[in-house]
This record gives structure tokens, sequence and C-alpha cells, in this order.
């Protein structure tokens, strides 16, 4: 299969509704969303070229695959070395964050250090609730859950649940790390 390159700097995983976009190279399964490729994110390795975008938005996407780790092992090919890796998952007290059946998991604050060998963390948040009925109390609220984040997982779902984990990622890239040395605590594929 030929893989396809592009100029564009941002990967938009899941793009859903905002599939035509100009700025970013989007990528869904539903073509009625006309994203740059229709294509089944569970199906690796994904048909795009290594070391292309500066930028990857995977917001609200993640959950919905069994296999994070094949999702984040692509993010890194795809990546180029320092790119950006935006993430928004439900957090795993969160009364939504269940309420969907195409929900394959949810996370906490620290699902993400998992990948450490493949990603810096650069900013981890928590938040309460984003819609308008919350707006006054959630700052409030989002503070106090960002003070600790083992604090929070634990005793979170005495707030109503936190919503979602907001977390930012640097690609790490070096010459010693390669696809078949990513995967941590776990055997690679035969």
């Amino acid at each position: 299969m030929e893989k396809i390159k592009t100029t564009k700097k941002i990967f938009n995983l899941g793009c859903g509704e905002s599939g035509n976009s100009k700025k970013e190279f989007t990528i869904d399964i539903m073509p009625n969303f006309k994203p740059d490729l229709v294509w089944d994110l569970r199906k690796t390795p994904w048909p795009i070229e290594d070391n292309q975008f500066e930028l990857v938005r995977a917001e609200n996407i993640i959950e919905h695959f069994p296999d994070t780790c094949a999702m984040m092992e692509e993010i890194w090919r795809i990546s180029k070395p320092g790119a950006t890796i935006k993430i928004i998952v439900p957090h795993y007290t969160g009364y939504l964050s269940w309420s969907c059946p195409e929900h394959y998991k949810t996370f906490s604050s620290g699902t993400f250090k998992y990948f450490d060998k493949q990603f810096d963390t650069v900013s981890t948040k928590l938040n309460y609730f984003a819609c308008k009925r919350h707006k006054i109390i959630s700052p409030f609220i989002n503070f106090f859950l960002n003070l600790h984040f083992g604090v929070s997982d634990r005793f979170g779902s005495l707030v109503g649940g936190i919503a979602e984990v907001e977390t930012v990622l640097k690609v790490k890239k070096d010459k010693n790390l390669d696809r078949d040395n990513l995967r941590v605590n776990r055997p690679a594929e035969k």
C-alpha cells in the first residue's frame, strides 16, 4: 500500500465534523465528515509516511479503540521529532466516560506516563465539566483537582466525577529508538 505524504503540518486524528479543514490533515472512518483520508484507525500501520507532522490532535478519539499502545505507536511514527501531541480522553471517574457504548476504556492523570520512552509529558490537566451549566463552578473545582493528581484520581468521584484528562506530549526520537522497541512491559508482536 502506498503511503500518503502531505504538506500539512497538523494531523487531526478522528476529526469528526471538523473533517473539511484547510490547515489540518484529517482522518476519519466516516466519509460524510469529508476527511482527507477515510480510514479505520484500528488497521495499522496507517497509510501515512513517517515523520510528517509537527502537531497531532487526538481529542476524544483514543478511548474508541481497543489498543491504546498501537494508537500511540502510530502517533509516534507519523510525528516529527519534537512534535506536540494534544490528547483529550475521558477520566475513569466521569459519569459520561462509560455512557458511550463505543468507549473501550477510560484514563487517569498518569496513563500517558506509560509511554515515557517515546514521549515527554509537557502538561496534564484534569477537567471537571466542560458544559455551560457548570461554567461558574468548574474553574474552582478544576483548580483543586489539579493541585494533586493522585488525590484527584482517587477521590474525583466525590465531586461527581472528573470529565476528562488533557495531556500534552512531546515526541522523543533518536537513533536507538525505532518502532520495534517501542512497546513497554509487553512483548512485541510476532
